[in-house]
């Protein structure tokens, strides 16, 4: 009898310790499992705001197209049309008081948080493609426009982006 006395209780104390084991590993999953919704959601997050920029370069674009003729004012922005930056002063996307954005017409509402914007930037003429700036002189015909289009999406505590491309029409 004296043995079976002895052993009372071990089952309870085992039992605690897998309940202790089980706890922790669940507690581990559920956090993996979390990190891996907030990854997924800002991804999605990025994504959105990614084709809310595409679809504001696009629209900018389109008002440079040969036939369209932008007025570019002589100095800052008008209407998301900016004169030639100045290489001394602040790139106009890096400049926080910068108000020249143009929203674009084309959004995704709620999804994004906020409207697209964009700018044109008139960066005079250039040669067309590779090899006009080896020919001498340089023909009118190489030479063509050149635009620099910023366009940038995002909200507080959402998913900014900002695309950039220089674009020469025709």
């Amino acid at each position: 009898m004296r043995f079976q006395s002895a052993q009372e209780g071990a089952a309870l104390v085992v039992s605690l310790v897998l309940l202790v084991m089980l706890s922790l590993l669940a507690t581990g999953s559920i956090r993996g499992v979390s990190m891996q919704e907030k990854m997924s959601a800002a991804s999605y997050d990025r994504a959105l705001a990614f084709q809310a920029v595409e679809a504001a370069l696009r629209e900018a674009e389109s008002r440079v197209v040969p036939g369209a003729n932008p007025v570019f004012p002589a100095s800052g922005c008008t209407n998301g049309l900016c004169a030639r930056p100045d290489a001394t002063s602040v790139e106009r996307w890096n400049d926080s008081s910068f108000s020249g954005w143009q929203n674009a017409a084309s959004s995704m509402g709620s999804l994004v948080g906020a409207t697209a914007q964009f700018i044109i930037e008139d960066m005079g003429t250039a040669p067309r493609w590779f090899g006009c700036d080896r020919i001498v002189p340089v023909s009118a015909y190489c030479l063509a426009p050149r635009y620099r289009i910023t366009a940038t999406s995002g909200a507080t505590g959402r998913a900014n982006v900002m695309l950039q491309v220089t674009y020469v029409p025709g």
